[in-house]
């Protein structure tokens, strides 16, 4: 009797599990955490970002750059609907073909300032990260959102690559009308369609026309099989951005404080073991 049960439960999951499955395998970005504000989304925030590299000679194999990979400053924006930065199907713009092919936010940088008030903030990392001396950088400034810009995007240039970056579009870190203490988004690789360039070094080679901004799925890899996980069986996530939410006046929120006063905590004793 428990034991038609059970498999009557895990038959009824089962659907379930495996579309879980398959959206993961094919997600343009995956929510790993999220923690529940109580900060209404009236009231302006602001969040710091880190940002992660997965993207290693283990998790990502065939023809790693291992002396030379790294990504150029990170960059993310505040904004509404009315903005998109980059989509999947959508043309890239130079802005954010320059970031692909480049690194370069110049261009991009125009671009948000031509959108006006679609854009509410953006931050940058002060430089590239380098994948063998480095395993996370910091965001220089505090993004500001508000009830008026209460989406972000964000990109980083896969370097060196012909036109591949990874970075997440369009996310809104509100539930239930509050703000997220905080959010951790782990991203894919992306190919601008800017050029055709099939490994990490190959020389520029202009895609004309244009190709629509997609997705390095395993159905749409180049013949190097860039990203293929270690077992051929998909693309592993390449980066992981992890935000915490500060309110307007800068103060820390909770997970931050908790892990500030724990260091201090630790630090104390620390100090008083050596002494």
């Amino acid at each position: 009797m428990y034991l038609f049960s059970i498999n009557s439960i895990l038959l009824q999951s089962l659907p379930v599990l495996l579309l879980d499955w398959v959206v993961r395998i094919h997600a343009e970005q995956v929510v790993v955490s999220k923690v529940q504000g109580a900060t209404p989304v009236g009231t302006p925030v602001s969040y710091m970002c880190t940002f992660s590299s997965k993207w290693t000679a283990l998790t990502h194999p065939n023809d790693y750059p291992s002396t030379s990979a790294h990504w150029s400053p990170m960059f993310m924006a505040s904004h509404n609907k009315d903005y998109s930065m980059w989509a999947s199907g959508a043309k890239a713009t130079a802005g954010v073909q320059s970031v692909a092919e480049t690194g370069a936010l110049k261009t991009l940088k125009s671009e948000l300032a031509q959108a006006g008030d679609r854009i509410g903030s953006s931050t940058s990392a002060s430089g590239a990260l380098f994948v063998s001396r480095d395993q996370s950088s910091d965001l220089t400034d505090f993004l500001a959102m508000d009830e008026g810009h209460s989406l972000i995007t964000s990109i980083s240039m896969i370097a060196p690559s012909p036109d591949w970056f990874t970075g997440f579009t369009d996310f809104s870190p509100v539930e239930n009308g509050m703000w997220l203490t905080s959010f951790s988004i782990e991203t894919y690789p992306w190919d601008s369609g800017t050029d055709s360039g099939i490994t990490y070094t190959s020389s520029n080679e202009a895609t004309s026309p244009k190709e629509d901004i997609f997705q390095l799925v395993m159905e749409k890899l180049p013949s190097s099989n860039v990203f293929l996980s270690p077992d051929k069986s998909t693309v592993e996530p390449v980066a992981q951005w992890a935000c915490n939410m500060r309110d307007k006046s800068g103060t820390d929120s909770g997970n931050e404080i908790y892990s500030r006063t724990k260091l201090y905590i630790v630090s104390i004793f620390v100090s008083l073991f050596i002494l």
